[in-house]
């Protein structure tokens, strides 16, 4: 059963760790998840405006979007995401070997790693 993270992506500022939040996790199918996060947007409150004039939710695509005007006219911008979960490190065992992984599963590939690139 696949599993679903509903996450929020807040306005960029000072701080970036309070950029992303996951917000909750959902076994099941894609359609249970975006019916919860329509739950959830319902009811979210962000910090930042603390006193919105005017609050619009729009639908794009498989996100949606929140457009917040604040009392100095300032719009603050939060996207909602349900993003399906593809691995997890929690989910290795205690002896440290992973999950077998789907024979169509994409490999991990850390994009930080120095590449080997001819030279221009």
């Amino acid at each position: 059963m696949p599993s679903y993270g509903l996450i929020v992506m807040g306005p960029m500022g000072a701080n970036p760790l309070d950029q992303v939040e996951l917000l909750e996790t959902v076994d099941g199918t894609r359609g249970q998840a975006e019916a919860r996060m329509r739950q959830l947007i319902g009811g979210y409150h962000p910090r930042h405006p603390v006193l919105p004039r005017r609050t619009r939710v729009f639908r794009t695509g498989g996100d949606w979007l929140m457009v917040l005007d604040g009392a100095t006219g300032k719009p603050y911008a939060y996207q909602f995401r349900v993003c399906e979960l593809e691995w997890d490190s929690a989910l290795f065992d205690h002896a440290g070997a992973p999950p077998q992984q789907p024979k169509d599963a994409i490999p991990f590939q850390d994009l930080n790693a120095p590449q080997d690139r001819p030279p221009t």
